[in-house]
């Protein structure tokens, strides 16, 4: 009887030699984040073919450190050397290398290379230097991602800006051109506004979008502002702030510069001119007193000594002076010593003050306490029965010449306490 002949060797095609290695068939490509269709593993002979009977334990590795691999597997006999792997999920574009080895280390290890694309634009990288000066021009770039932060080169949507400096030079929407910008473009914006400001790319129609967070910092000081009370009380010292600012209305915290002060009061006491220190921050206060009464609001000037620019303030300088409190009460309520208001005044003496509460009571005497730079603080005693249809007035003769009245508005407040 003749011996049976393999078919294979009838068709040239040798058998499979034993088993040598693990091998993997899947995919050529993948998008990022969606699971593989068909993951195999299998064992094989040196040259890659098929041989049933491995039932290691296999184990899988990934060149992408995202990657979600299933578990170490044992195969079974049933399995007959080879199993189907669902879940495999890759997220890193480019090509991404998947290794299989058995964990006995008796077969030699295997792998495939998956090219993975980029998925659907869904967020923008703005890339803009921090920090910046205010009013200086700064490149930065916007690429376009995908939701694993890869770049997607076939982007083609519009890219719009908006920022929470609401002073800002924004650039205008912008069509990106797919593999011509390969998902990356430059462009150019002027921030204004001193802080940290929010800087926006968005996308309407896909509803991508991105957001950086820059810091800008003051420009060099181009202005001083004057901050003085209205009215003042003549011989009196007073305090003014002067503040340095950038062309944008920054505080500018890095002023250093001279600060010179004037008057058109002749008898002014001003300070000596003064330069600025980094530990200032752009701003510093002032003793000031002026001397002169007249017909006209002296005006007090500060001047930077080297640039020249400069700031003023019109004050009514008077022989007596104050400033009324805002104030809240209840009615029903007995409060004690309620401050009211403050005053000065230019002449020696000792002061009093009247008070009309407003609800058709007796005008009541108020209590003067020296309030530690010269003037006084004026404190009442008072229980309204009703809501008053009037603003409480302070009379207080001045101990030279005339009068100086004081409005206060009273709120109710429903509390069991005054304030």
């Amino acid at each position: 009887e003749d011996e049976a002949v393999d078919p294979r060797r009838d068709r040239g095609i040798p058998a499979p030699g034993p088993l040598a290695k693990l091998q993997i068939t899947t995919s050529a490509s993948a998008i990022a984040g969606t699971p593989l269709g068909d993951f195999v593993v299998f064992g094989a002979d040196a040259s890659g073919r098929y041989v049933p009977g491995f039932s290691g334990t296999v184990h899988l590795a990934s060149s992408d450190p995202r990657a979600i691999l299933p578990p170490d597997f044992t195969l079974s006999a049933s399995d007959n050397g080879f199993h189907d792997f669902s879940g495999v999920t890759l997220f890193r574009a480019g090509q991404v290398n998947i290794a299989v080895s058995d964990k006995a280390n008796i077969l030699s290890s295997g792998g495939a290379t998956v090219n993975v694309n980029p998925g659907a634009t869904t967020a923008f990288l703005i890339n803009y230097p921090s920090p910046v000066t205010a009013g200086a021009s700064n490149n930065f770039s916007v690429t376009a991602q995908d939701a694993y932060q890869n770049t997607t080169p076939s982007y083609s949507g519009t890219v719009s800006f908006s920022s929470s400096d609401r002073k800002a030079t924004l650039p205008a929407s912008y069509i990106f051109f797919p593999f011509f910008d390969n998902g990356t473009h430059t462009f150019a914006a002027t921030l204004k506004t001193a802080g940290f400001v929010n800087f926006y790319a968005s996308d309407a129609a896909s509803g991508a979008y991105g957001n950086a967070v820059i810091r800008v910092i003051p420009s060099a000081a181009s202005q001083l502002t004057l901050s003085a009370p209205a009215n003042v009380t003549r011989t009196r010292p007073f305090i003014v702030s002067v503040t340095a600012k950038d062309p944008f209305n920054n505080l500018a915290t890095g002023y250093t510069g001279t600060a010179q002060f004037s008057s058109t009061d002749a008898a002014a006491s001003t300070p000596a001119p003064y330069a600025f220190k980094a530990a200032d921050q752009g701003r510093h206060n002032f003793s000031i007193t002026l001397n002169t009464l007249g017909p006209s609001q002296p005006d007090l000037t500060v001047t930077d000594m080297a640039n020249s620019f400069s700031s003023n303030a019109s004050i009514n300088v008077l022989p007596i002076s104050g400033i009324a409190r805002r104030v809240r009460v209840r009615v029903g309520q007995q409060f004690t010593q309620l401050p009211l208001a403050n005053f000065s005044e230019d002449t020696a003496g000792t002061p009093t003050a009247t008070i009309d509460w407003g609800d058709g009571s007796s005008n009541s005497n108020a209590t003067l306490t020296v309030d530690g730079s010269g003037g006084f603080n004026v404190l009442g005693d008072h229980q309204y029965v009703q809501a008053p249809r009037k603003l409480i007035i302070i009379h207080i003769p001045d101990t030279g010449s005339g009068f100086l009245d004081l409005t206060v508005q009273p709120q109710m407040w429903p509390r069991t306490e005054s304030h």
